[in-house]
């Protein structure tokens, strides 16, 4: 069987969606099918379509013209759209297009026509179920790109059925990590080190965690990883932010950056705890690899996240935006070593047992072969 993932965005671009694709891609390969992407090329637009080998994998790259502005941006939601420079008769070799990213719809709408069964892959809707309600046109397209829709959490399947997708149309399939190389290493953490990942973006509410320092009695180290956000009026502020909680407080923090895969395991390892101040997620592949490296988490209650966080089994949930609640719960853990050995144990196990790329891939195998 021949799968084509399709994403608007893939590497040198690191995220959970792209993280994600790379690695189901390749335990798919594992299981003889035979996986390839495409993504879209900006940096060539009026260039012939490339193939790269990259990970083992054909990764083909379609010129594209970006528009110059965001499509719809509100609040925090926003959409981007491209334009594909390239003619659509490769997908017809595919057994099964696999769409990605609920952000841009180009690559959906370039392929509308062609006649092969369409998954797509709802990675992000939480963050823009907002531009989806608004916009009917935006909300039709959505409706109308595939047969079948994958929901990373129960909560996103509700978002996708409010937003007019039939239930009959939806599969909710969470997304799975690599748990070999996620995987704990007590003998590398660190005390008091305190862990953010992700996107420098509004939603993930890092302001509310830098809020929180002021509020704990014992010195920590917060270590941020993750690009900055889209949002450069964001970006300013919160490295001010950043800069000014290292120099005010009797924390240390350090903004570290991008890291590469391989890389961010030795943090999880390094890491007291992950804390994930979101206020919209739809599931967060950052608490699956931190809990598959046995680090406790402590994460909003929102979206997806109470799905794979367990309130006291398997890490502490918080209200979103709740400054004081997060802080006496950072202090709680802090105090309890006993109680974050327990917490991390179990949510290695949970990981193992329910989050896994192989667990992941079996689901996606039975859809494949329910659509051919």
């Amino acid at each position: 069987m021949k799968i084509l993932m399709v994403t608007p965005y893939y590497f040198p671009i690191i995220g959970g969606t792209e993280i994600f694709i790379r690695g189901i891609s390749s335990k798919l390969n594992e299981r003889g099918l035979q996986v390839d992407i495409m993504t879209l090329d900006t940096s060539r637009p009026l260039k012939q379509p490339v193939t790269q080998r990259m990970d083992g994998l054909n990764v083909i790259k379609i010129p594209a013209l970006r528009f110059p502005e965001h499509l719809n941006h509100i609040g925090e939601s926003f959409m981007t759209l491209h334009v594909p420079l390239s003619s659509t008769d490769s997908l017809q070799e595919y057994d099964v297009i696999h769409f990605h990213c609920d952000t841009d719809l180009s690559l959906p709408l370039f392929s509308y026509f062609v006649r092969k069964p369409k998954i797509f892959h709802c990675h992000s809707l939480s963050t823009n179920y907002k531009i989806y309600k608004l916009y009917p046109i935006a909300r039709y397209m959505l409706r109308n790109v595939a047969q079948t829709y994958i929901a990373v959490s129960d909560y996103v399947a509700t978002l996708l059925q409010d937003l007019g997708v039939s239930r009959k149309k939806v599969k909710t399939i969470t997304n799975g990590i690599d748990t070999g190389r996620f995987r704990p290493a007590p003998e590398k953490e660190s005390n008091n080190l305190l862990l953010f990942v992700g996107r420098l973006d509004p939603n993930k509410g890092l302001h509310f965690l830098l809020s929180s320092l002021s509020l704990l009695r014992k010195p920590v180290h917060l270590a941020i990883v993750g690009p900055l956000s889209w949002n450069k009026n964001y970006n300013t502020e919160i490295l001010s932010f950043i800069e000014k909680a290292g120099k005010k407080t009797i924390h240390k923090v350090t903004y570290i950056g991008e890291q590469r895969p391989e890389d961010l395991v030795k943090w999880y390892q390094k890491a007291t705890m992950l804390i994930v101040p979101s206020t919209a997620e739809s599931l967060g592949l950052v608490i699956l690899e931190a809990m598959a490296c046995g680090t406790p988490v402590i994460a909003s209650n929102v979206g997806g996240i109470p799905e794979i966080v367990r309130d006291h089994g398997t890490g502490l949930l918080i209200p979103p935006g709740g400054v004081a609640e997060l802080a006496e719960n950072i202090q709680y853990l802090i105090d309890n070593e006993d109680l974050r050995r327990k917490f991390g144990y179990a949510a290695r196990q949970l990981v193992v047992n329910e989050f896994s790329y192989d667990v992941t891939a079996e689901r996606l195998i039975r859809v494949y072969k329910q659509m051919t």
